[in-house]
């Protein structure tokens, strides 16, 4: 007989948890894989099982009830800019380089969450309809194009790593050659301009100059490297550039003094290239100009 929607959510929690079907079939005298099977929930494949029964019962640490330190403002941030949830399950997926930041934030769940290798990706899901309801209060939500997203609540000494969290998953810092010499350049992109100027905000108020453009894209005609081939824009990009040396070095200091995880790959970039930032004082008819 088919169950109520409340009374199945119910044992896939229990299932999600670790009890097996045939526990949960004994348990409330009922066919528990006919009833996922209907009701659409996913079930575990065998060697998922298999390490499950090896592994023991798996309580995440962490399940975004709160951001109450630095792992987890940053880990908020970096998954609301590239992480995804679904209504079960939420996952992370990174280029094959970036292994140690996944393997870092997934550890933060549970250790024995399996790390997925794909050609040139890495990633993880978590499978916890707790974990997910909760994602979702923060803001982390499954249409970011639509939808509206903001810096969730949180001690404000912790927003810094929000925002370099939100950094390392959608933002970039390069090296731009223009008339013979090289600057280091930044910025911050997202389908929503909201997100944006709540980060403009609180740069500016540390004293990181920032600007926000506007990409038409919608209807534009792009390359898409993904598909190899080229792709019709189906909304516009906001990005939040830097561009002033002051404002980048500041930035430096603000994402990584005293700071215990980010993305190594973009930490290289400003380290590296510190030189850039460099005020030099030139003399042009005895007067002494910086720039």
């Amino acid at each position: 007989m088919k169950r109520s929607l409340e009374f199945v959510e119910k044992m896939y929690e229990e299932y999600l948890a670790g009890a097996s079907q045939v526990e949960l079939s004994k348990k409330y005298c009922s066919d528990v894989y006919y009833q996922f099977k209907t009701k659409g929930f996913k079930t575990r494949t065998t060697s998922e099982s298999v390490i499950l029964r090896r592994t023991g019962r798996m309580k995440l640490n962490y399940s975004f009830e709160s951001i109450s330190n630095e792992y987890e403002a940053y880990i908020v941030g970096f998954f609301m800019a590239d992480g995804w949830v679904g209504r079960n399950q939420l996952g992370f997926r990174l280029k094959k380089s970036d292994v140690e930041i996944v393997e870092r934030i997934k550890n933060y769940f549970h250790s024995n969450i399996k790390l997925q290798s794909e050609p040139g990706s890495n990633s993880f899901v978590v499978s916890s309809r707790t974990a997910c309801l909760n994602a979702v209060k923060l803001g982390i939500l499954s249409n970011k194009t639509k939808e509206r997203i903001q810096i969730p609540d949180m001690d404000k000494s912790l927003v810094r790593h929000f925002i370099r969290g939100y950094f390392d998953g959608d933002g970039t810092i390069f090296i731009c050659n223009s008339r013979g010499s090289q600057y280091l350049k930044g910025n911050i992109c997202s389908p929503r301009i909201e997100i944006l100027e709540e980060i403009q905000k609180v740069l500016i108020e540390n004293g990181i100059f920032c600007t926000i453009n506007k990409e038409n894209r919608k209807g534009k005609k792009m390359a898409c490297p993904n598909i190899n081939g080229f792709c019709v824009g189906k909304m516009d990009m906001y990005r939040l550039f830097f561009r002033k040396k002051h404002s980048i070095k500041r930035l430096f200091n603000y994402f990584y003094d005293n700071s215990t995880i980010f993305l190594q790959r973009k930490f290289n970039v400003f380290n590296d290239n510190k030189h850039l930032l460099k005020y030099e004082k030139i003399k042009y008819d005895n007067a002494e100009v910086s720039y």
